[in-house]
């Protein structure tokens, strides 16, 4: 059952169309928390805030296949948004590098979403666009 008149069999086209509707979807915007979540690790890498092969190994797993939809589901209605549902699911891949050390060590290392986005607060424009029609 629909719930909103974009998700409508009869309205939906007149509302919204299928391109939009992938571009808001769950996936896509999941997708995207892992884009933002794949940069941060290479600029750590880069900048030797973590280690090289951690912040890789945080990389080759930013995508959707990794996560679990319903379990992120769960995790966002228990905890109220979905990125620290996001973030702990990417945190649990085990890295395969000679250390047996979870990459969870490193995900996230010393940075919260709110500091991501007050350290560049004059491009949020940009970054909401990019986001919004990137596919």
């Amino acid at each position: 059952m629909p719930s909103t008149i974009v998700d409508s069999a009869i309205f939906g086209d007149i509302f919204s169309a299928e391109s939009m509707r992938r571009v808001w979807s769950d996936e896509n915007r999941t997708q995207k928390y892992l884009d933002i979540e794949a940069a941060l690790a290479r600029v750590q890498g880069r900048l030797g805030i973590i280690p090289q092969d951690a912040a890789d190994e945080i990389v080759r797993h930013c995508t959707i296949a990794e996560i679990d939809m319903a379990k992120l589901r769960q995790q966002t209605e228990r905890i109220g948004y979905p990125i620290l549902g996001v973030v702990s699911q990417l945190g649990r891949r085990r890295r395969t590098s000679p250390t047996p050390r979870p990459c969870c060590r490193f995900v996230r290392r010393s940075r919260s979403s709110t500091t991501i986005f007050l350290r560049f607060p004059h491009r949020w424009p940009t970054s909401l666009g990019v986001t919004a029609t990137r596919r």
